[in-house]
């Protein structure tokens, strides 16, 4: 798999295709970078138009354009969400909150990709052209040029949408038909690749100019997928791919696949703060940095990584177990039950103060049920405010997350695309297809920290792991579910992936704690309390679903 690697630029495509059918937009998540740990995030946003209702032509064609730009992403590391036939007011939204929510982290990377229809409108008096992309509840300019002017997005707006993205790293990528002012040509290549990568910059690179008529199937996709999965168009052969070298392979390329009816051009933005760099892909094969979820047939314990987050998860497959205690050290809750659960993954180990701060510095400490997310406040907290922005204590950096309410939890596990585990999901893993004591042992001291070998919480990842290669699933902080607690939920659970009680008044945690004896930190134990609770006993992880 190769790993594109994005450089201190800011890059917008702009691939015009014109006539009766062009092109949408999709949604994209894009993961970290690998050389030299260029990027703390990485997104995408992908959105495709098809199903147009105003007068417009289908595009059906679109469907698989995204699909395929897609696919070459994931193999350059992307993490991809798909967003489709999207009205005028949902594109103009969803890219403003794609902006505001991935797009204000310095060091990190984002790209809008758009295919359907565009078209081009000369101003009559100062005789410019201004290309727009067309969602698909706009009318035709010929029919109601009013209406069409009120639902479509100039590329004027794509320019205050770059002003306000903070990362220096932005590609918009458009497969549309339309001419514009936005940007100016260029051609030729810097020096090296250091001048190209030192410098920031937002290029662009269309499909056709504003009068040429290309097919619904995008030849550009098509070459444009070829140059980012092969080294077809890394002119000096070194490895990166510039979006210089792109363009000119695309300008040569697409004219003789098209019989020279389509003529794509490239260059940079019309601002001289932002047009010296060039927009560079590494092409080099490598290991990736993370892997899209894996498929049912992987073996368990397979790890990949959240590509949000930079988190390491691991797998656990699903399955039938024996959920509950019988034994003698059992409590009346802990009634003996089989359940089935769906595959899901889940965190390595807990979430740490830093993986908490980043999601802390994009959406605040925000209040919910008449608490903060996390009590910074409290006298072990161990993360501090400074200047606005969340960091954790000085040494305090891997060590999980506590002083954090039911509702932190969940809404960092939405923020990172995923959800807390529940009960049943916590006990699965934490068991590691073991049926010991402690996640991994019967021994405590080999997997725990507990009240018998510390006196506060530890460093995530110390202790022996279980056999899917959890760590601290028993002891160091207890970790809450997302399951609302019954005393008797065991004895009437669905045996297939039960979800908990509903509309009860506490939540569920499980695992014990560095404050806790060892009896209470029997795999089965289960505990809860008001949703609302933030102590410095009690963190979590994150899980996913797997299909």
């Amino acid at each position: 798999m190769k790993q594109i690697i994005i450089l201190i630029t800011t890059i917008f495509i702009i691939i015009s295709n014109l006539s009766a059918q062009e092109r949408g937009f999709i949604k994209v998540k894009v993961p970290q970078a690998t050389s030299g740990n260029l990027y703390e995030y990485s997104y995408a946003l992908v959105i495709g138009e098809c199903n147009y209702t105003n007068g417009w032509s289908q595009l059906n064609g679109v469907r698989t354009d995204v699909a395929e730009v897609k696919a070459v992403l994931e193999q350059h590391g992307f993490y991809v969400v798909l967003k489709e036939d999207i009205k005028s007011d949902e594109l103009n939204q969803t890219i403003k909150n794609f902006i505001v929510d991935y797009g204000q982290e310095v060091n990190s990377r984002i790209i809008i990709y758009y295919a359907g229809h565009g078209h081009t409108i000369t101003n009559k008096t100062t005789k410019k052209q201004m290309g727009y992309i067309v969602p698909v509840d706009a009318p035709t300019p010929y029919s109601d040029k009013n209406g069409f002017m009120k639902k479509a997005l100039s590329m004027d707006r794509f320019k205050e949408y770059s002003n306000s993205i903070q990362s220096k790293h932005a590609l918009f990528v458009f497969d549309a038909c339309f001419a514009g002012v936005v940007f100016r040509r260029a051609g030729g290549f810097p020096a090296s690749i250091s001048d190209k990568t030192s410098k920031p910059v937002r290029q662009f690179i269309t499909s056709g100019g504003a009068d040429e008529t290309v097919p619904d199937e995008s030849i550009f996709r098509q070459l444009f997928v070829r140059a980012l999965s092969s080294k077809v168009a890394d002119g000096d052969n070194d490895g990166f791919l510039s979006v210089s070298e792109l363009g000119y392979y695309l300008q040569n390329e697409v004219i003789n696949y098209n019989n020279g009816l389509q003529h794509p051009k490239y260059g940079k933005i019309l601002d001289p703060a932002l047009d010296e760099g060039d927009f560079i892909f590494v092409l080099n094969p490598q290991e990736p940095l993370s892997d899209n979820l894996p498929q049912n047939n992987k073996t368990t314990g397979v790890k990949f990584t959240n590509i949000k987050t930079n988190l390491i998860m691991i797998w656990t497959g699903g399955g039938t177990f024996a959920m509950g205690n019988n034994g003698s050290d059992a409590k009346s809750d802990e009634t003996l039950h089989t359940v089935t659960l769906n595959n899901f993954a889940i965190s390595r180990t807990e979430i740490t103060n830093s993986q908490y701060c980043k999601f802390l510095n994009q959406k605040g400490n925000q209040f919910e049920e008449g608490e903060t997310w996390l009590d910074i406040n409290a006298t072990d907290c161990q993360i501090e405010k400074s200047n606005g922005k969340f960091y954790p204590k000085n040494g305090k950096e891997d060590y999980p997350v506590i002083e954090v309410t039911w509702y932190g939890a969940n809404a960092y596990c939405k923020w990172a695309g995923g959800r807390l585990p529940t009960e049943a999901e916590f006990e699965f893993a934490s068991k590691g297809g073991d049926n010991y004591k402690y996640s991994g042992s019967n021994s405590i001291s080999n997997v725990a920290w507990y009240n018998g070998n510390s006196n506060s919480s530890q460093e995530v990842g110390q202790k022996q792991a279980n056999a899917f290669g959890l760590y601290d699933m028993t002891g160091n902080v207890k970790e809450w579910c997302s399951d609302y607690y019954d005393h008797n939920y065991y004895k009437n659970s669905p045996k297939e992936n039960p979800k908990g009680a509903t509309n009860r008044s506490n939540r569920v945690y499980r695992g014990g704690s560095w404050d806790a004896r060892a009896e209470y930190c029997r795999l089965t134990k289960r505990n809860y309390d008001k949703a609302n609770l933030s102590t410095d006993y009690l963190g979590f992880r994150l899980a996913y679903p797997v299909f």
